[in-house]
This record gives C-alpha cells, structure tokens and sequence, in this order.
C-alpha cells in the first residue's frame, strides 16, 4: 500500500466532530454533576432539556434539583451537518450551580474549546482556530473564516434598533475587501459585514450586482445577502438599485426605509395601498424620516393617505371598510353576551 493510500485511508477512518464530541461527553459526569445524552428530536427546547434532566435524576433516585448540562436538538441542527461536520457553535446549556458546571465541563475535547457564557448565558463549543498578529484568521480555514464573520457579526447592542455594529479595523477592512476580490462567488458573509458598515465600493457593488442579475434571475430574494446589495446601491445613487426592487416587491420596503428617499417613500406607499401589511411600518418611517418627524402627526397622515374599498356585494346598512380590515368576517374581534356564556359554560 502506498502513501497515498495510507493518507486516504486515514482520512476516511478519521471520526466526525460529532463522533468526537460524543465520545468526550460521554465521559463527562462526576461529584454532583450531570450530562444527559446527546439529544433527540423530542429535547428540541431548554424547556424539554429541564425536563429531561429531572426525569434522569428520578430514574438514578437522585435527590435535588443537582447540576447538569445538555444540548438540544435546535442547537444540533445548528451546529452540526448531516455528516457530523461541525458548522457553527455548539451551545451547551445547563442548569444548578454554574461553578459546578464549569468545572465539570472542563476545556473540552482536544482540537476544541469552552467559551463560558457566564451565569446568565450558554457556554459555546467551537473549533480552536488562530489568527495572526493583526487578529485575522487565515483564509484557507473555513472555522477561522466562520468564527471571524460571526464576531463581526455581533451587534453593539441588541436592545435597540437598528443595529449598530463595531467599525472596522483597517486590516480587518483589507481583509474582506481582498475576500470579494478573490473569490468568484461572494460568500454573503464578506458582504453583510462590510455594508452593515457602508463600507462595499461602488465597483464591488456593481460586480455584486451582475452575478445577483445571473444567478438569481428567476428569484432575486433568493441570494442571502440581497439587503445589503441593495442597501449599498441606493446608498451609492445607483439607477439600477430601482431595477432591483421592481424585481423584489414589497420585500424591499424595510431597505428603502433605511435609506430615504421621495422614490423610495412613493414605491413604499404603493406597496402598503397594494395591501401589503408588512409595509406598513417602513411607509410611516419613511413619512416620518422625510416629511413629519412627530411620529404621532406621521401616522395619522398615514393613515389617511390609505383609500376605503367597497365589496363587492355590499350588505344593506353596512358602510365600506378599509382594506386593512376587508377580509376580517363580521363580527370578528368582538364577543357577545351570547359567546361568553358559552365560554364560561365550558370551562
């Protein structure tokens, strides 16, 4: 058997992440501290996952509530492919003494590690990557690649909207720039993390705009990183960015309204007069960005500005609605005595 033989070989008998972390798991569990078995569909909540490790301290004739860890089947399909492959973080969750749990978690298995998620938080398994000295990872390590997109990723604070993200450091914006150079299909990672900056140039956005024409003819909305595209072509004033939400439809509305314009308020308005609900909210923030900062005064005018239909088949003594309310039934909303009787008769 030659070398090459043996490599492959050894490449196919090398076990998955999940084989791999399976295995250290198992051996977890000691003074106090309990693992549940990695999970099945029916642990698909923390809820289940709670309640899967009471059952287990029953069944053991464990007394206490105690100290535990899992993962459910959510976090699974998240974090792993259907060949084992770790894809994302693992999230561990856990409940008792969190001290206990940490220490009883360890660093994890070898090739991996442990991110404590504090007392509040999951801790978070993961690939151990490295970067170099200016923090980036190398671009041939797909783990590296991942865990430095989704640091970026990251918002400031997810209490409030929009979404403020850290700027970028020179390097980190050389990186990504020498990223969408390089690569002939652009992950839509690179690009959410430098438009979420406003930071794709008018060229990249124009080499970005002719494979989204090509690829995704049939569907534009198909292409995971289409907000942003756009986003950065009516930033960047680009006549074709119109062209693009004639393709889209309503679905564009929430990035028109991150970047006002009368075009833009008029298109949304048409949207949300066309009975779109969900346009709704960007038509009053565009009215609002562009026409009335009160926003009480802007949702009145608003409202106005939406027409009243008249069915079809109008009932005698019955006034016309507003689309907004056309295909609510009679009566739809509201009890009568008649109905709360039979409610309470029941119970």
């Amino acid at each position: 058997m030659n070398r090459a033989d043996t490599a492959a070989r050894g490449h196919l008998e090398r076990p998955s992440d999940l084989a791999t972390i399976t295995a250290w798991w198992r051996r977890l569990g000691a003074d106090g501290f309990l693992v549940l078995p990695p999970p099945h569909r029916s642990r698909y909540t923390q809820s289940d996952g709670h309640a899967d490790a009471a059952a287990l301290r029953s069944e053991r004739g464990l007394a206490g509530p105690g100290s535990f860890a899992y993962w459910h089947w959510q976090s699974h399909q998240r974090a792993f492919d259907r060949a084992g492959a770790l894809t994302g973080e693992l999230l561990l969750h856990w409940g008792g003494d969190h001290a206990v749990v940490a220490a009883g978690l360890g660093a994890g298995p070898a090739g991996f590690r442990i991110e404590n998620g504090g007392p509040e938080g999951a801790f978070r398994l993961d690939r151990v990557t490295h970067r170099d000295a200016a923090g980036l990872p190398d671009p041939g390590d797909p783990h590296g690649v991942r865990q430095f997109l989704a640091q970026l990723d990251e918002p400031v604070d997810r209490r409030r909207l929009p979404f403020r993200y850290r700027p970028l450091s020179r390097a980190q914006a050389d990186w990504l720039h020498d990223r969408l150079r390089e690569e002939a299909d652009a992950p839509a990672a690179f690009v959410r993390a430098l438009e979420r900056r406003e930071a794709l140039t008018p060229a990249e956005a124009e080499r970005l705009l002719g494979a989204w024409r090509t690829s995704h003819r049939g569907n534009p909305a198909d292409w995971e990183a289409w907000p942003e595209l756009l986003h950065a072509l009516l930033r960047q004033g680009h006549e074709a960015a119109w062209e693009r939400v004639d393709a889209l439809g309503s679905p564009a509305a929430g990035v028109l309204a991150e970047v006002p314009s009368e075009r833009g308020l008029a298109r949304v308005r048409e949207f949300a007069l066309a009975g779109e609900p969900e346009t709704i909210t960007p038509w009053l923030a565009l009215h609002q960005a562009l026409r009335e900062p009160d926003a009480v005064r802007a949702a009145a005018t608003s409202r106005r500005s939406r027409p009243r239909t008249t069915p079809r088949r109008q009932r005698p003594g019955r006034w016309p609605v507003p689309w907004s309310t056309a295909s609510r039934r009679p009566g739809a909303g509201r009890r009568t005595r008649t109905t709360r009787r039979s409610a309470s008769s029941t119970r």
